[in-house]
């Protein structure tokens, strides 16, 4: 039965003003939805899509979805373009919306590069020649202070001052805040001073990838229903077994030390796990044969195919290997992490290059000891992790199937009345659960922190807000080293005097290959209307007679339900905002649900004689036609300036490439394009991507193709020697835009 609060016990209702529900409530600590970022690229409407359908599943606050532009091509970056062009964008976005205390994860949607080589930051004390100078995308973010000082101590195999990896047994599971400092010896110093900063302690932020759409990755429709299976395995305490693969390769015995104590300490718990041996009936040690409980599984092999095992992933699992190249994903050789993911684990990890065999580069098998406790998945990860540079985690970093889920109910909302003045939150209603009770809540408007206690009244100044629409996020908290966080959200309007600005959405649905026509009143004395995406400024127009009226592509919000507001100042300073309103867009051409084919091949393959696009080259010695292009890869000896022999060398005008693309069957495409120079792109006559690219820089675009042949020209204005890359994704595993995929 519900147990309600009533000072320190459970009771609270004041005057409830205007709070509208808007999903189920969640529990989920290691920052939990109301800490949470999601990074997406901007330039991507993928990106966007993965990022949108994301926090609608999590309820993380819009005001929490960052946009980076201009993101280095997916594969490998350089920890310079790293710095420019992710961290310290992320770093000035969080500092110039106030969040920086207010998040604890960065989670990364689809469409960056995967590691970043630092070689420009100079040799390590002691650094082995033989490894190479790489950097993981989540490993710079979490060490992120660090990278962006150019200090080259993020390398060091002891950096991790938050990991509970010891010798003997591990050190009590422990929640995570960014605003904590943590010593050498793992303990956390939660209200640091002035002095404390000036010490070498440290402080982090957790980061996962939510999903690899790339080469040797996922498609799109897979990643998303990973995450939505991630979250759907919160509290649910599966009844499942650790699985820690025993045998000869150095890449098993290097964590072999591990073993006996994660089982001792998971039986403790009254959690199951098995080490398996090559000389048990059945087994092979190279991954668990034959089991459909696997909620965990530390393997040490360098290629395997978990089709063949016959086992079974649980809701929430995480499942990685000790390998050399599990998470470099530009180059072949190994299986890459992204095959545990696409077997239904919620996370897994692999470094971005040779780290050799050194165990504190990857998770110690205490991993399944912490997220037994109720640790979420990114917790987990880097609490057995004493060197994270070089490891890759790719998943869903709030993941919790142990948690203590306790629901937070806001009762009695009343959507047509606003808050305004001194506002009392209302009846705040806790679910029964798993010991430990939250003995304090904390308060976010707009993913800001507002207001922390124990339980018992909450009270919002709404004097210092914006009139209009806002999101709110309740969390209920232990106080215990987990620190289990139990959140509900919500949407209020404050109106504390004065006219709101108005929305109007369109009346028809709208497509992502739409233009997007939007208007609206304005209070007097606003000139101006600015379209908002969470904290984000999608377009801005001028008012005219009080009204206003835009029009913008679809792209730049992508597909799904995108909340979006508008927001005025009038000729005093004063600012307000329209109600959150939800617009959804659907994919190209109108609705249609993803489908799962990640492996799947054009029914009737091209005949390799007529494979390949046909190139006309216009250069200074003239024009140059009847060139076949059989790939346009992002790297390798099938570059296009080779592909064009002796039409590109000198100066190269314009290259157009003319034929068909064979896709394996009806679905959503998504177009990734690299330059350097002006690319366009054209799909049975329609023109869906022109932009002048970087010699960094990438292009993308979704498009519907019909299964079978789908007429296309890309042309390209090169700046320097002709360099293009094309791969298409989407609805299937990326590849290179090539071999069967391309008919002439």
């Amino acid at each position: 039965m519900a147990v309600r609060t009533l000072g320190r016990a459970t009771l609270l209702a004041l005057a409830l003003l205007s709070v509208v529900l808007l999903a189920a409530p969640a529990a989920v600590a290691g920052g939990g939805p109301s800490r949470t970022v999601i990074v997406a690229n901007g330039d991507s409407p993928t990106s966007l899509y993965v990022a949108t359908e994301y926090a609608r599943m999590r309820g993380i606050p819009v005001h929490h979805i960052c946009r980076l532009t201009k993101i280095p091509h997916r594969q490998l970056s350089t920890v310079d373009l790293f710095r420019e062009r992710i961290l310290a964008p992320l770093d000035a976005w969080l500092a110039e919306h106030g969040l920086d205390g207010d998040v604890d994860t960065i989670a990364f949607s689809t469409d960056f590069p995967f590691a970043a080589d630092f070689s420009a930051d100079g040799e390590p004390n002691g650094w082995d020649k033989r490894v190479p100078k790489r950097l993981s995308l989540t490993g710079a973010t979490y060490l992120s202070r660090r990278v962006l000082a150019k200090d080259l101590a993020y390398t060091d195999l002891e950096i991790n001052r938050y990991a509970r990896v010891r010798p003997g047994p591990p050190l009590p599971t422990t929640g995570f805040r960014s605003t904590y400092l943590w010593e050498r010896s793992g303990e956390a110093v939660k209200q640091p001073s002035a002095d404390d900063l000036a010490t070498d302690m440290d402080r982090y932020r957790l980061s996962t990838m939510l999903g690899w759409h790339g080469i040797q990755g996922m498609s799109v429709p897979d990643i998303l229903a990973n995450l939505e299976r991630s979250v759907g395995a919160d509290g649910t305490m599966p009844k499942g077994t650790v699985y820690l693969m025993d045998h000869k390769d150095i890449r098993a015995k290097s964590r072999r030390m591990f073993f006996n104590q994660t089982v001792e300490e998971l039986e403790k718990r009254g959690h199951k796990a098995v080490i398996i041996a090559p000389d048990q009936e059945g087994q092979d040690a190279v991954l668990p044969n034959q089991c459909e409980d696997v909620i965990g599984v530390v393997a040490g092999i360098a290629g395997f195919d978990w089709s063949k095992c016959g086992s079974q992933m649980l809701p929430g699992a995480i499942a990685e290997h000790l390998t050399s190249f599990g998470g470099q994903l530009d180059g072949s050789g190994q299986t890459k992490l992204t095959a545990f993911l696409a077997a239904g684990a919620a996370g897994s990890s692999g470094t971005v290059c040779e780290p050799l065999s050194i165990w504190m580069k990857f998770p110690a098998p205490f991993i399944h000891i912490h997220y037994a406790d109720g640790a979420s998945l990114a917790e987990a990860f880097y609490e057995s992790l004493r060197g994270p540079f070089q490891l890759l985690i790719v998943g869903d970093p709030l993941t919790r199937p142990y948690a203590p889920i306790r629901t937070v109910k806001i009762a009695g909302t009343d959507a047509k009345s606003p808050a305004s003045g001194s506002w009392g939150l209302p009846l705040l209603e806790i679910g029964a659960g798993a010991d430990p009770m939250p003995t304090r809540l904390e308060a976010y408007v707009d993913g800001h922190q507002v207001w922390s206690g124990e339980l018992g009244s909450v009270v919002i100044d709404t004097t210092t807000l914006e009139d209009g629409g806002h999101e709110l996020h309740i969390a209920a908290i232990t106080d215990d080293l987990l620190e289990t966080r139990s959140e509900s959200h919500a949407r209020f309007v404050v109106r504390n005097g004065g006219d709101l600005p108005t929305l109007v959405l369109p009346k028809k649905p709208v497509a992502l290959d739409d233009e997007i026509k939007l208007s609206g009143r304005a209070p007097s004395g606003v000139k101006d209307i600015a379209l908002h995406h969470g904290n984000n400024v999608i377009a801005t127009t001028s008012v005219r007679s009080g009204r206003w009226k835009l029009e913008i592509p679809a792209t730049l919000l992508g597909r799904g339900s995108v909340p979006l507001y508008v927001r005025g100042v009038d000729k005093d300073g004063r600012a307000s905002r329209s109600e959150i309103e939800d617009l959804v867009v659907e994919a190209p051409g109108g609705d249609s649900k993803p489908k799962r084919t990640t492996r799947k091949k054009p029914k009737d393959k091209t005949p390799k004689g007529q494979q390949g696009l046909e190139a006309t080259v216009e250069g200074a010695a003239g024009t140059k036609d009847g060139i076949v292009v059989k790939e346009l890869p992002f790297k390798g000896k099938g570059l296009l300036a080779a592909q064009l022999g002796d039409a590109a060398k000198g100066k190269v005008k314009k290259v157009t490439l003319e034929g068909e693309v064979v896709a394996p069957a009806e679905g959503i495409y998504q177009w990734a394009l690299a330059g350097p120079g002006t690319v366009r792109l054209e799909v049975d006559g329609e023109v869906v991507f022109e932009r002048t690219l970087e010699g960094t820089d990438a292009g993308y675009a979704e498009t519907r193709l019909k299964e079978g042949a789908n007429a296309v020209e890309i042309t390209l204005e090169p700046e320097g020697a002709p360099k293009l890359s094309v791969w298409l994704g989407g609805d299937m595993i990326p590849r290179v835009l090539g071999g069967d995929l391309l008919k002439h």
